[in-house]
């Protein structure tokens, strides 16, 4: 988490039920924490993106909690992002229109 937070501060992260420190781990370094009973990853996943949407963030890296995922590779999608960005956004709402049921809109 510490290296996510050298590309930026506006990150959360969504607990999935977890009953290890992570909730107090994540708390710790100030982060908000989107706390669930466990549901799944997709259930989280619908979760954060509903709470991306509330806070108007302009987009959204997803990764998983266990360390399988190097957030230096966030890298790769930022530049392209930062370059195209309307291409991009139109792309993601033309494809995955989620009804505000899932997003707690």
């Amino acid at each position: 988490m510490e290296g996510v937070l050298t590309l930026t501060r506006d990150v959360f992260v969504v607990d999935d039920g977890s009953i290890d420190t992570t909730f107090s781990k994540i708390k710790s370094l100030g982060i908000p924490v989107i706390q669930q009973p466990h549901k799944g990853k997709g259930a989280a996943l619908i979760r954060g993106f509903g709470y991306a949407l509330k806070n108007s963030n302009d987009w959204v890296i997803t990764m998983d909690g266990d360390g399988q995922h190097d957030w230096r590779i966030s890298l790769n999608f930022l530049l392209p992002w930062l370059m195209m960005r309307e291409i991009l956004l139109l792309a993601l709402v033309w494809i995955i229109p989620l009804p505000c049921q899932y997003l707690d809109c």
